[in-house]
């Protein structure tokens, strides 16, 4: 089973949801092994967010796509405030370990503008109104769209427990 998860990396809800939320579903679920998540990223906040997509894109061909976004949402500023630096790019890579020259140019190459045009298309294509916004796939059926009532473990519980069940 799994969690897709669609969001945008300049988006407060979105923090707000991989600070509550996203911890729990890890512990419970996906450190066992019973799910896993998959990251689609969206930018249409702003640039900030199509900068900190393609970054975090990126960081996923040295395995560190959800340690960057983590550390990005951690280091959220306002909306289109420009905080998605250069310099706090390369600080959080050093942080995390991750090669900062590879990076960049993995970021500014055309293998992650396809990754994140890809996930957009998948965003437009299922009608995505808005982030975050989740959707469970069983296996290899269609995934299906859930909205859990709050970002609270319990509400995920149900939802994933069900897909689990299934």
């Amino acid at each position: 089973m799994t969690l897709i998860v669609f969001e945008d990396l300049q988006c407060p809800i979105c923090q707000r949801f991989a600070e509550e939320g996203l911890p729990g579903i890890v512990k419970e679920y996906v450190r066992p092994g019973n799910a896993r998540l998959r990251f689609a990223g969206l930018a249409f906040i702003g640039p900030d967010s199509e900068k900190a997509l393609l970054h975090v894109v990126a960081a996923g061909a040295q395995g560190k796509l959800w340690q960057l976004a983590d550390r990005l949402y951690a280091s959220q500023g306002g909306e289109n405030e420009g905080w998605v630096t250069d310099e706090l790019l390369e600080r959080l890579s050093a942080e995390l370990g991750i090669d900062y020259a590879k990076l960049a140019g993995a970021a500014d190459g055309q293998v992650a503008l396809d990754q994140a045009n890809a996930m957009a298309t998948e965003a437009e294509r299922r009608e995505v109104p808005g982030t975050p916004w989740f959707y469970v796939q069983v296996g290899d059926g269609e995934p299906y769209e859930v909205r859990p009532g709050s970002f609270a473990i319990e509400e995920f519980r149900e939802i994933l427990d069900v897909a689990l069940a299934g």
